[in-house]
């Protein structure tokens, strides 16, 4: 069995930053257009015809780049609730997205 790491694609955090979101509202920033022309990129590499499963983090940056990869190649798509490389800012304090 083999297993690739794919990080997400290019983020925004405008709309959750004009939307007043801070904490955990920072982690549902979308993709950039450029974002999601880059996983629409990636999803066309020849090794996803091996790949049986997609799993995604359940942050919206994270899940747009999987929505991309499972549309040209028709891949099963599990979200796991617990794969995130950091936890959250659950304060509610946080407010930009260098930390």
């Amino acid at each position: 069995m083999k297993v690739y790491l794919i990080r997400h694609s290019e983020p925004t955090y405008q709309q959750v930053t004009t939307a007043g979101l801070t904490g955990f509202g920072r982690e549902l920033g979308g993709l950039t257009d450029r974002g999601i022309m880059l996983a629409q990129q990636c999803a066309q590499q020849p090794l996803f015809a091996q790949v049986q499963l997609i799993l995604s983090s359940p942050y919206t940056r994270a899940l747009q780049t999987a929505l991309e990869i499972v549309r040209f190649n028709d891949i099963p798509l599990k979200v796991d609730l617990g794969l995130h490389e950091w936890l959250p800012d659950n304060t509610g304090s946080r407010t930009d997205t260098d930390e």
